[in-house]
């Protein structure tokens, strides 16, 4: 890089950083607050994906929907048992 370009990179950056910032204020926003307090939340759905009489599979969605339902009540997430040989299943 030749001194020209050097000093006009240098100058470049002195005079982006004297440029004030702006301050994000989405804390402060009460839009923007309220909404994440206020508004439904999205569900998330987590698959517990087995054979059709796959014991272990049925095993885990079990104890994950009663632990869903008792300590991760407030949670937004649903179990949902996927039986992966159903050929109903759109994959």
């Amino acid at each position: 890089m030749n001194r020209i370009a050097a000093h006009i990179l240098v100058i470049g950056l002195a005079a982006a950083s004297a440029i004030p910032g702006r301050v994000a204020h989405a804390c402060q926003d009460t839009t923007v607050r309220l909404a994440a307090f206020t508004l439904p939340r999205d569900t998330h759905v987590l698959c517990v994906i087995g054979a059709a009489g796959d014991p272990v599979a049925d095993e885990t969605a079990a104890r994950l929907g009663d632990w869903l339902a008792s300590e991760g009540a407030d949670l937004n997430i649903e179990v949902e048992h996927v039986v992966a040989d159903d050929p109903d299943v759109p994959w």
